[in-house]
């Protein structure tokens, strides 16, 4: 067994180590708390709302997941729509339609309408009715243009209702580039 003053010196020296680490942990914990403070104060220098420019950009990012890519309100004849920068004789549109739900049948009736100068626009499609995917069965709807030429591309849905798709490209005619990925999107609401 230990004597008296052995068991002393021990639980003295216990002792020690155990107000020594509870000191750090304090510190550490402090430190934790600090760092988080200066994160919530970064955070709280973000936008606070979402934007129609910052959805918007979400259908001509190039991700394409089935999800929506942007969605306005609901609201009478909802609209999406890209700036290319400059007049361009288009090829094709490929629309992927939002497939996480039962949504995809909103944009049954989508137009397409085009513009040179963003004031006045000229639609030159309509879909039929039918609903359609894009990514879960890797058909998009494809929309033939033939050299009809646009610096802005919008679709819009009739009616009163929301707009959400997962991803719109815009393809010129003769080429393989999406014209459409990154550039400047806004949306009715």
């Amino acid at each position: 067994m230990f004597s008296a003053s052995t068991f002393l010196s021990r639980m003295s020296a216990l002792m020690l180590v155990l107000a020594l680490s509870a000191a750090a942990a304090s510190a550490m914990s402090r430190h934790a708390i600090e760092a988080d403070w200066a994160r919530q104060r970064e955070l709280r220098r973000l936008p606070r709302e979402v934007t129609p420019e910052s959805d918007a950009a979400g259908g001509c990012d190039g991700v394409i997941n089935g999800l929506w890519g942007f969605h306005t309100d609901v609201e009478d004849s909802p609209w999406w729509q890209v700036d290319l920068g400059q007049e361009v004789p288009l090829g094709r549109i490929h629309v992927y339609n939002r497939s996480d739900g039962a949504v995809e049948q909103r944009a049954t009736h989508l137009t397409i309408l085009l513009s040179s100068d963003g004031d006045t626009f000229r639609r030159v499609y309509r879909h039929g009715g039918t609903p359609f995917r894009g990514h879960p069965d890797g058909r998009p709807l494809v929309v033939e243009l033939e050299g009809e030429a646009a610096r802005i591309v919008r679709l819009q849905l009739p009616g009163r209702d929301y707009l959400h798709l997962d991803e719109v490209e815009v393809y010129p005619r003769g080429s393989k580039e999406n014209i459409a990925l990154g550039k400047p999107a806004t949306q009715s609401s």
